[in-house]
């Protein structure tokens, strides 16, 4: 058995297999976000409340990107120098963790299993970190280039938030 072609392509494959499935729950998660934070401000009247707040918070910076559009492509810049550098490091954490499987067999030692446990931990959570920076990033975008229908479904979502009396069952 090759140990150093087994050493590459297993954390490979598992990392492969991280992205996947982060990106459908990313994309998942998008779907679901508005409509279970409406029906779980619905259950009481402080979290509609809360609720509201939020999406007038956000309608307010969106207002503001979308009239000042230097904010609004320095933030995009700042998002993606941080996502550059997020990637980079991942990279790095990558390699420094095959390269060393590559240079001797594996063997089951504690240092190893903690070796291997910290790198696949920080890359996962850095890879998470990545794609909820990327899909809050490419949410902002969408809002400021679509801002009027964007701000017509705020509107319509805080009136329905306000008009609706809380359900005390």
């Amino acid at each position: 058995m090759d140990w150093k072609l087994l050493a590459i392509v297993l954390p490979f494959g598992y990392f492969l297999l991280r992205v996947i499935e982060s990106l459908t729950l990313n994309v998942l998660g998008n779907i679901l976000t508005d409509p279970i934070r409406n029906w779980v401000a619905n259950r009481s009247l402080l979290s509609k409340r809360k609720r509201v707040n939020q999406l007038q918070k956000e309608f307010e910076d969106i207002t503001n990107l979308n009239n000042d559009r230097s904010k609004f492509y320095f933030r995009i810049l700042q998002n993606g120098i941080f996502l550059f550098g997020l990637a980079i490091l991942t990279v790095v954490l990558f390699i420094v963790y095959t390269s060393d499987l590559i240079q001797s067999p594996p063997q089951m030692t504690a240092w190893n299993l903690f070796l291997s446990l910290f790198f696949n931990f920080f890359s996962i959570a850095f890879l998470v970190v990545f794609i909820l920076l990327l899909g809050s990033t490419s949410l902002i975008i969408e809002r400021v280039m679509k801002y009027d229908s964007y701000k017509v479904q705020v509107e319509k979502q805080i009136r329905k938030l306000s008009s609706v009396q809380p359900n005390t069952h």
